[in-house]
């Protein structure tokens, strides 16, 4: 399982978790994101779980300074694409100086 986990420093991050998750459940007509890739959501104390296709789950948590990702993946394909539609996401909502996700280093259990 490999992990991997990024911040952005956002005092509007409850805003971001909620847009980051009507883009990725979006229908079809209206997502950017493939249909076969569009994840399952469920709510805990923790932040927003995506259950994504392909056992990746990804826990977006929004804290009053930063939006905080993690990402649990089960290879590095899935993680490298779960990635990449975040940060476009992300890129989408917001002007690109304004909220910039800065990754960690992955980690591998």
């Amino acid at each position: 399982m490999e992990s991997v986990r990024g911040h952005a420093e956002t005092d509007q991050a409850d805003r971001y978790v909620t847009r980051l998750t009507a883009g990725f459940t979006a229908s079809a007509e209206t997502s950017t994101v493939p249909s076969g890739m569009r994840p399952a959501v469920a709510e805990s104390r923790a932040g927003t779980l995506l259950h994504f296709p392909g056992r990746t789950t990804t826990l977006l948590s929004p804290t009053p300074e930063r939006l905080i990702v993690r990402i649990d993946a089960a290879d590095p394909a899935s993680m490298q694409s779960v990635q990449e539609m975040i940060c476009s996401q992300l890129e989408r909502l917001a002007p690109p100086d304004e909220v910039r996700l800065t990754w960690d280093d992955r980690t591998s259990a």
